[in-house]
């Protein structure tokens, strides 16, 4: 792979480059499973439905942290292939129908993801806002 304005001079570079998105996710998880965790204690425990949020939660947490953790992983082995040596690559499969349509799947899922993103950030933001004017 020759190394164009901005892009990775070898395969391992690559990877190691997209280990920041791993990491990102994993940062939000870890954040999201804090805010299920900060929640709990706001629920009364002799309300039967407050008890059954507060048991979900608890499951939710687990389940954050657990992907957060395999995730975190997942950043070490994509940084971790940095130094790969360069290995011959086919042109043609490169340029090729199921190569251009997965970097495009990539490239749509990502903005996606981003909106995705845009509007949770506003929604939480406004319960932060809400949260710090009721004191």
């Amino acid at each position: 792979m020759a190394e164009h304005a901005g892009e990775p001079e070898t395969c391992g570079q690559g990877l190691a480059g997209f280990a920041r998105v791993p990491a990102a996710l994993a940062a939000l998880l870890t954040v999201v499973a804090d805010n299920l965790e900060a929640h709990v204690p706001a629920l009364d425990p002799s309300d039967p439905v407050a008890r059954q949020e507060a048991e979900l939660y608890g499951g939710l947490v687990t389940r954050h942290r657990e992907l957060a953790a395999a995730l975190e992983q997942l950043r070490d082995d994509l940084a971790g292939a940095r130094d790969l040596p360069m290995g011959r690559h086919d042109q043609r499969v490169l340029g090729g129908a199921p190569v251009v349509d997965a970097l495009r799947r990539l490239v749509d899922t990502e903005a996606a993801t981003i909106g995705t993103l845009t509007r949770r950030h506003a929604d939480d933001a406004a319960l932060l806002r809400g949260a710090l004017a009721a004191g």
